[in-house]
Formats: structure tokens, sequence, C-alpha cells
């Protein structure tokens, strides 16, 4: 016996169907009646219909609404639509997904129902692979739909606990968990992905956490746009919010263990506060999502939980005019060590203000300008600084404080080793030596003899084979270029003169001012104030 669901929302049109013909004797028995959508698909749950029977028109669900659920979620079931005169070219387009025919109301006659009804008879015994299981991967769809949906505030209460019924969804209307989770990494991930891949990328992901949900018995997922997905969870009984906390922290550290082993991906989550009923989570999603704000300082693979709203600080200074002085003469100086010290400063300034990615990204594009400057001053070859990759292109890429830092950490360093590539090379090993020693180490009180004595050869000899390849004596050459240590220190200007001497390795400040002022023909505070000096300055 065929069974036979009929749905329409008026009692006089389901009455004369039932009275149209003998259906038993037919081979047809109708198990149910439905006044719209919502009761029928409850009503397909009882009692498993082969064939619905249904207006096109009707309250809280219509027919195509109806026909496009059970499409997905029982598609061996045949559809046959009701339907009046205006609704024809409605009714036309829903016959190409699969509807077997449609009924005029006002041509309601035995023989035409009866015909309809064999035919779809018909398509059942004609079709060998006939399945009664959900389509999982639609339904995923349908459920991810209705949880955007949700998010949005579209739904009032008694609607969702009907839509929460039919997709099976476990979760309960009061106390509401809206928690966001982050894909560490998924804009480098699928930056060479087709569009295909992306798709079964968000549905593996999408997939897994429902699996865990499922298990869970509570709890919802939907993917809300790029990396971001969103989690609901509900707490039917009254507990502590600590035990609450507790169950939600086991879920999530179940998905991150999931996701790592199957996916070999990392997550970031952002918890939302609790909402009291479940029309309200629009609040509590806001919230969670300018709370994943933080993630940009805390970090990937982390849990954002805070009991009040996120701040984070809206600055557009940049890096300040006394720091990039302060790099750009470390730069000069070739001061690595420095130079990473005041680069590590920017970020630590970063973290303790609390800046946010934009105007973190502000000082990236200065501390990229600072780079750019010192290359073309000191004739490097830029692309090779940042590794033939766009500089702007990367900084977008940024998730986190961390990556950042390291990145720019990256670049110094390839800098500092284009520096020393393009350092003068002489033929001999004890003269290149002599010169690194010197750069290293010329703040401290440097003589031929302790540089000899390093490079474990006689000061005669250091002395004879430095002038022969560098065409000037030992002391003149360390003299010049103490002097342009203190030239780019005196630009600078964020120490004063007897600090710049020491500095730069003249510890005798009496013959400091002497040497300067022969070598440039002003005294430093006349060099400061941007007097004339000799123009052969560094």
């Amino acid at each position: 016996m065929v069974k036979v669901l009929i749905v329409d929302d008026e009692l006089l049109v389901r009455t004369t169907v039932k009275l149209l013909l003998d259906w038993e004797r037919n081979g047809y028995h109708i198990c149910g009646e439905a006044k719209d959508g919502i009761d029928a698909l409850f009503m397909v749950k009882e009692c498993n219909p082969d064939i619905v029977l249904t207006d096109v028109k009707m309250p809280r669900m219509g027919g195509i609404e109806l026909m496009n659920t059970l499409k997905v979620q029982y598609p061996h079931i045949k559809v046959i639509i009701l339907s009046n005169y205006d609704d024809y070219d409605y009714v036309r387009s829903a016959l190409k997904d699969g509807v077997v025919d449609y009924i005029l109301k006002h041509n309601l006659h035995a023989s035409t129902m009866l015909d309809t009804l064999i035919r779809a008879k018909e398509q059942l015994a004609n079709k060998t692979n006939t399945f009664r299981s959900l389509d999982q991967n639609n339904l995923l769809a349908l459920r991810n739909k209705f949880t955007l949906d949700l998010l949005s505030g579209l739904y009032r209460e008694e609607e969702i606990e009907q839509r929460l019924a039919v997709l099976d969804i476990q979760l309960d209307l009061k106390n509401i968990c809206v928690i966001i989770m982050s894909v560490d990494g998924y804009k480098q991930k699928n930056a060479e992905r087709s569009m295909k891949e992306i798709s079964l990328f968000n549905f593996a992901i999408l997939n897994i956490i429902e699996e865990i949900l499922k298990d869970e018995d509570n709890g919802a997922i939907c993917h809300v746009a790029t990396e971001q997905f969103v989690l609901l969870r509900s707490f039917k009984y009254a507990v502590s919010s600590s035990t609450n906390e507790q169950g939600t922290m086991q879920v999530l550290d179940r998905i991150r263990l999931s996701l790592k082993r199957f996916l070999n991906i990392t997550v970031s989550f952002s918890i939302g506060p609790n909402s009291r009923n479940i029309v309200d989570i629009k609040k509590s999603y806001e919230f969670a999502r300018v709370q994943m704000s933080q993630k940009f300082l805390k970090g990937k693979n982390t849990v954002i939980k805070e009991s009040s709203p996120p701040h984070m600080t809206n600055s557009f200074k940049g890096v300040s005019l006394e720091m990039e002085k302060s790099l750009i003469a470390m730069i000069h100086l070739k001061d690595s060590e420095k130079t990473m010290m005041l680069l590590n400063q920017v970020f630590q300034t970063i973290i303790q203000t609390s800046l946010d990615i934009y105007s973190s990204q502000m000082i990236f594009n200065d501390l990229i300008s600072i780079v750019n400057r010192v290359c073309k001053e000191l004739q490097v070859e830029i692309a090779k600084v940042y590794n033939n990759r766009p500089p702007a292109e990367a900084i977008q890429t940024f998730e986190s404080i961390d990556e950042a830092r390291q990145w720019f950490h990256l670049v110094f360093e390839r800098l500092y080793e284009a520096l020393s590539e393009k350092g003068e090379k002489y033929e001999s090993l004890h003269v290149n030596n002599a010169i690194l020693y010197i750069d290293k180490q010329y703040s401290e009180d440097i003589t031929l003899e302790s540089v000899a004595q390093y490079l474990k050869i006689s000061k005669v000899y250091l002395s004879k084979i430095f002038k022969a390849h560098v065409g000037v004596g030992f002391m003149e050459y360390l003299t010049e270029m103490k002097l342009k240590k203190v030239s780019v220190l005196l630009k600078e200007g964020s120490q004063d003169l007897r600090e710049i001497a020491i500095s730069s390795g003249f510890h005798n400040y009496p013959y400091f001012f002497k040497v300067f002022k022969k070598r440039y023909g002003v005294t430093p505070k006349q060099y400061i104030e941007g007097q004339d000096y000799r123009s052969d300055e560094p």
C-alpha cells in the first residue's frame, strides 16, 4: 500500500481530496494530513509517506519550501502540487526540481487524481536505488543556513523551536552560548586552492564539528565567512557558570584535537556571554565577533573569554619620529643588536597599548618605509631583503603580533646580511677580520695591539698588511670610522655630545673634540646646527 500525506491549509480542500476516490481500493492509504509545511514535516517523521500531495500557498511554510526540504531530507518521497491558476508560473519552475505533476484545484476530479498518483507510483517502483536516509551534505547546508538566519535574528521563538525539530538540531531555547571559531592561517592555506577545494575544506570542518556536537547531543555549527565559523551550545539545566564553562572547554578541546588530527589545522575561539533566550543571541554573537579581534595580540590557537567588553586601541600615529631616527642610525652604524632591541620596543608598545590590527598596520608600513629608505641610502637590493615578496602583501596576512614580529626580524636580519656582503673585501683574510672586529668593537678602547692579539699575529705585521691593502694606516682608518659613527648619532639627536663620543669609542673628550673639528672643519655643536662643514662627510 502506497502511503499518501495531504497538506493544505483549507479543511474543505483536505476533505474534498479524501472523499475524491476510494483510496484503499486503488492501492493507496492516506496516512495523515497537515495544514502547512511545518506540520507536514512532523507528520513525515511519524507516518513516513511515499507521496505528499501539497498546496502551494500556506502560512508558516508553503508548498515550494516544503518540497525543497523534502528533496534534501527525504529524497525518496514524491511530491504532487495542488495549484490555482495564479500559481501556475510559480509551480512550473518547481516541476523542474522533481515534482511529479501539478493538479489545478478547479479541475480536481477522481480520474485526474488517479492518473497522477499512478505516475508517482511508477516512479517509486522504477527507482532502483530508493533511500530514506538523509542526504547529509544537503542537510548540513540547511542547518548552516538556519543557524546564520538565527544569528541575524530572523525568527520568532516558536518558529525556532519548529525548525530545530525539523532539522534535528539538539539545542535548547534557553541559556545559549555563542562561540566564534577562527581557522588559523585560513587565507594562506587556501591561497592556491580552487573554489571547489575551498568548499570541500569548509565542508570537512563543518562535518567534523557536526559529529562532535551530535555525540554531545548539544549544539549547532555554521560557516559565517572566510575563516570564521560559529558554534551554539545550550545549557538546559540551571548549573553553575563554572560547570557550564568547563563543559564548553571540554567540547572545544575535542574540536581542536580533531581538526588538528584530521585536517592538520589549529583554531582560535572567542566565547561570548550567555544569552538567556535564543532570540537574543545576536548580541552575544556581536560581542564574540568584536572580542575575536584580540586574537591579534593573544596569538593563534587560543581561547578568548572575557568578563567585560573588549577594548582595543585605535590609533593612527605610526612609528614615532624619535624611534625612526634611532632605527636608521643603528642600521647605519651596523649595530644589529641595538636595532633588534629597538624593533622589539616597537612591538612591545603595540602590545602594551592594545593596538588593533589596523593601527598596527600603520606601524608596519612605517617600518617598511624605514627599511626601503635605508636600502636606497646604502644601495642594498630591496627585493633580496624582502625575499622577493612584496611587503605590502605580506603584512596583510599577519594574524597575530608574533607573526608580524617574526617577519620583521627576518627582514632586518636579511638587511644586515646584505650590508655584510656589500662591505669591501680585501685579499688578506687578516685585514678583513680586523675590519669586522673594528665594526663590532668600535665603542671599546681598540688599539693596534689589541686587534693583533685578537687575530693572533704581531702588531707590526698587522700594521704593514693593513696599510698595504686598505691604503691608510690602522689608526687613521679607526679614527675615520669612529667619526662616521659620531656623525650618524649627531643626526639622530637622541644623546648628548659626551654620550655620543663615548659610545663611538672616543673615551677622551678633548681628543674627540680636536679630531672632529680637524675632520669636519666645525665643532660638533656647529655640525648639529647645520653649519658648513667639509663635503667629504660619509
